[in-house]
Parts: structure tokens; sequence; C-alpha cells
């Protein structure tokens, strides 16, 4: 699952070019790239959050979950850590979103439930609520030295190993080059292509003409960006 990123630079600079706009480097491309990439990404997160809500109440949307499943699914992680010597996740894998954490012990394998430092406060101060190697819960904090740590409740023992799963940061797409006669030359085998499913490849090239215009003061090619993105939904509706 990948868009091209000569494809989608290829596109923004004819689009950008057409009434002679100006030029964008690869430099600022590969920026620009990156950016509009985590935007969409992030959109997954904003978008299945949504759609819970609404299948919550009972408003079919099924289906726009499980798109938005799908296209997470390439960014799943799964990665066993073992305790630190103060009982601790440490360090966390350098991840962009947690999607769960399972304590794993000799008698089974539970859900650990992420929780605020407040939270944490409320169920510790209440017998009642206090946590369990079958009702453990997490807080995310960073230790002494600046790394990303999971604090479990109860505190682990050295013998209990964790199931870490986590949505990875997609890689920065790169327009790699090579320069011939004074000009870059696309570079094949130096290039990182998007991370994206290949139906993202517009939204993509709508997405980057819209940072462009604001960033080399065009605001005319915001409304081309605009009329290609409603090009584009027409065509999905048809």
């Amino acid at each position: 699952m990948a868009v091209s990123v000569d494809t989608v630079y290829q596109k923004v600079l004819v689009l950008i070019n057409k009434e002679q706009r100006g030029y964008l480097t690869p430099q600022d491309f590969n920026l620009l790239a990156d950016k509009a990439q985590m935007e969409i990404f992030e959109s997954y997160f904003h978008s299945l959050k949504d759609d819970y809500h609404k299948l919550k109440n009972n408003i079919n949307f099924a289906d726009n979950a499980e798109m938005d499943m799908d296209n997470l699914h390439s960014f799943q992680v799964s990665q066993t850590l073992s305790v630190g010597t103060n009982g601790e996740l440490n360090p966390l894998p350098d991840s962009y979103r947690i999607k769960s954490i399972q304590r794993v012990e000799s008698d089974g394998t539970t859900e650990v439930d992420a929780i605020t430092e407040k939270e944490l406060l409320e169920i510790l101060n209440n017998p009642l609520l206090s946590p369990t190697k079958k009702r453990s819960v997490y807080i995310r904090t960073m230790s002494s030295s600046g790394q990303k740590i999971a604090k479990i409740y109860p505190a682990p023992t050295a013998a209990t190993n964790f199931i870490f799963k986590y949505y990875a940061r997609p890689t920065a797409p790169k327009w790699a080059y090579v320069v011939v006669n004074e000009k870059p030359l696309f570079n094949g085998n130096q290039a990182i292509n998007f991370l994206l499913n290949p139906s993202e490849e517009e939204k993509l090239v709508t997405k980057i003409l819209e940072l462009t215009g604001v960033i080399i003061q065009k605001p005319g090619l915001v409304e081309v960006a605009m009329t290609q993105e409603a090009k584009t939904k027409q065509e999905q509706n048809n």
C-alpha cells in the first residue's frame, strides 16, 4: 500500500505551473509532503472516533469505521516488552498512538487500561477501586532521563511481559533526485513513497497545493486546490 511520490510531485508541478504560478523545489515539496501525509493520517483517528460516536447513537456508519480501520491497519505494530528494574515499561517504542497494552502473566493475559494521573490518585485512595493483576492500569510519563515510560499498577515483577500495540508514525516521503544539466532528475532508488492507501493520491495533491499556496503567497493556488478537491468529491459521488 503506497502512493508514488513522483506521481504526486508531477501532478503538483503541473497544477502550479498551469498558469505560471511559480515553482516548488524538491526540498520544499518534501517538507509539505510529510505535513500533508500526517494531516491525512491524523484525520483517520478523528474520523474513527466520530464513526464510533455515531454508531453508539444507532447511526449506521459501520462501513466508514471499517474503512478507517483498514487505512490504519498497515501502521499497527505489536511488540513484546519486558519490565525494567523499577517495574516500569522503559523505554516505550517511539509510537504515534497507543492502541493497547496487555499484561501477560502465568495465569493468563489481561488488558491494561490507560488512565490519567488524576484518575490514578482517585483509585489508589479507594480500596474498592485499587488495581489488581486482573484489573491493571497505566499512566504515560517520562523518566528522569527523558525517556517515555509506562508506569503500571499494580507494579509488575521481572517475570511479567507486556504486549504493546501501537500505531507507528508514517515514514516521511522523499522525492529523491540527482542533478543532471543543472536540473533535478528523479532517483527512484533513493525515493520514499507515501505510505497511505493509493486512493488518497488526489487528496495528497490537494493538500500539498493548499500548503504551497500559503507558503509562496499565491492565493490563487488555493482556488486551484479547491477546484481539484471538488472535482475529486464529485467523481467519488458519481
